[in-house]
């Protein structure tokens, strides 16, 4: 039986990868100049998802603190600063993602769908030698509703469709999406999208009762998981 989907839709942080860290390293170098910590439980468990004007203002409304536009610009600003400074590792990718990559690339068109800013996709894509393998880019800043509303997995469809015919586009259930963590899989199963849960980043218990239909520790795991 060959792969029986058309499309695969990766999340990037925390399944391509392995940048959840350095995040939570620079989101916690931001929140300590307004004297706020951040425990590793309450980031990959609540926030993990959010993209970095959403972690803030999520944050923050949970701690009761202010935060005006100009106070989350700067933030912003902070924490992007602390993970350029920190994005200086010679490997970024977890283990099986090149072979993954590289093998489902020859089955099916591939995307990565991610809340992380588009810079830093594309750079670390780059810098690895595999960003010609994905034939679409949805970050951050390319979407209105961020994850867990479905939006970015319709766009990441919808830009993969937008060169075909009618008779050849690729339906959301054609579409396998593969997440790290609950907010990213309920943005994917939202969408009708097959989600596949990755264990880098939550337990398989978490990922499952936020809908995934099936979890695996390794990307190399894939083929067999869509079987």
């Amino acid at each position: 039986m060959g792969f029986p989907y058309r499309a695969v839709l990766f999340d990037f942080d925390g399944v391509l990868a392995n940048t959840e860290p350095l995040h939570l390293k620079a989101y916690r170098e931001a929140l300590a100049i307004r004297g706020l910590t951040i425990s590793d439980s309450e980031f990959y468990g609540q926030y993990v998802h959010y993209d970095d004007a959403g972690f803030f203002k999520a944050i923050f409304a949970d701690r009761g603190a202010p935060l005006s536009e100009a106070g989350l610009k700067y933030m912003v600003r902070r924490k992007s600063e602390a993970f350029r400074r920190n994005l200086e590792r010679a490997d970024m990718l977890f283990p099986g993602v090149r072979e993954a990559v590289e093998a489902l690339y020859a089955q099916a068109v591939l995307g990565v769908v991610s809340m992380a800013a588009r810079v830093e996709i594309e750079a670390i894509l780059t810098a690895h030698g595999i960003r010609n393998l994905f034939s679409v880019i949805v970050s951050a800043d390319d979407v209105e509703r961020k994850k867990p509303d479905p939006e970015p997995y319709l766009i990441g469809l919808e830009l993969i469709n937008r060169e075909r015919p009618a008779r050849n586009r690729i339906p959301p259930d054609r579409c396998m999406a593969v997440e790290d963590s609950a907010g990213g899989v309920r943005s994917a199963v939202a969408a009708g999208m097959y989600t596949v849960g990755i264990t880098n980043t939550i337990s398989a218990e978490e990922l499952r009762a936020a809908g995934a239909s099936r979890v695996i520790s390794n990307l190399r795991e894939l083929l067999d998981a869509a079987s």
